[in-house]
Parts: structure tokens; C-alpha cells; sequence
């Protein structure tokens, strides 16, 4: 196979060779004291959109 693109400079310059990534996950969850010894699921879920520190279930 012949490559067409071999030992030509890309026609962007500013294409970068090579790219780092971050990637960043947070989990919530709507629990609920069982008044006895533990949380547990409530049955809700949080709603979309919010940030961690702030959940509305």
C-alpha cells in the first residue's frame, strides 16, 4: 500500500501531534436515613444538570 499523506506537512499548522485528555467523573446519589442504622436509596433519583455539592432528589 502506498500512503498519499507520507513526508507531507499537514495543510493546518496548527494541528497539534499529539493531545492530552482529562477526564473527570463524579457520582451522586439520593439516600435516605432509615431512622434504625443505615442510608438507603430512597427510590429517586438525582435530577440532571446539578453539581455535587448541590443535589436535588
Amino acid at each position: 500500500l502506498l500512503n498519499a499523506d507520507y513526508n507531507k506537512n499537514p495543510s493546518n499548522k496548527y494541528i497539534a501531534r499529539a493531545v492530552n485528555y482529562s477526564l473527570y467523573i463524579e457520582s451522586v446519589d439520593c439516600l435516605s436515613w432509615d431512622g434504625v442504622k443505615e442510608w438507603k436509596p430512597s427510590g429517586c433519583f438525582p435530577h440532571g444538570g446539578v453539581s455535587p455539592d448541590k443535589i436535588y432528589c
